[in-house]
Formats: C-alpha cells, sequence, structure tokens
C-alpha cells in the first residue's frame, strides 16, 4: 500500500495524485493540515516537504519523479494477482 502525506494548496500533492491515479495504483492520502499526529511524526523523521510519499520499504518527501516512479514499481509488484492458466503447463499434474 502506498500513502501520500499532503497538504491543501500543494501543487506538488496534486500532480503526485494525478500521476497515481494515472498509473491506476491504489493509494491513501493523508491531509497533514488535519492529522497533527501524522505531521508530528513525519516532522520528527526528518520530512518536512510535501508530498511525502510512504511505501512499505521507503518514504521519501518533496516531488521526486524517480521516487514515485520507484514507488509505483514497488506497489504494482506487491498489489499483481495472479491466476491459474491452463494454457501454462506446470508439471503439476504428472506422477
Amino acid at each position: 500500500m502506498l500513502t501520500v502525506y499532503g497538504q491543501p494548496n500543494c501543487p506538488p500533492c496534486r500532480m503526485t495524485e494525478y500521476y497515481l491515479k494515472r498509473e491506476n495504483v491504489p493509494y491513501t492520502y493523508v491531509d497533514l493540515s488535519k492529522d497533527h499526529a501524522a505531521l508530528a511524526r513525519m516532522k520528527a523523521a526528518g520530512h518536512l516537504q510535501t508530498p511525502i510519499i510512504q511505501t512499505p520499504t521507503q518514504t521519501t518527501s518533496g516531488f521526486n519523479v524517480d521516487a514515485l516512479k520507484q514507488a509505483v514499481v514497488e506497489v504494482q509488484a506487491s498489489t499483481a494477482t495472479y491466476t491459474d492458466d491452463p494454457a501454462i503447463d506446470t508439471g503439476a499434474d504428472r506422477n
């Protein structure tokens, strides 16, 4: 899961949300102007610029296209679903 921490009137936050929607990446948005506990946690961790993008493995602050793309790849890989495809021979039914 990906979380975007942002604030009102933040063009980079809007650009981040636009990119995630365009890539069909599920995310949670946290408005730091309303969630003071989250704001305190981010500041304590040294994240002083929005948007702050958090994945299970990393947190980045400020608009960084490369970090955003990497976060998208991570989330897409973790949410990929696999289906049984009878056209693929796995050999599982052989004795």
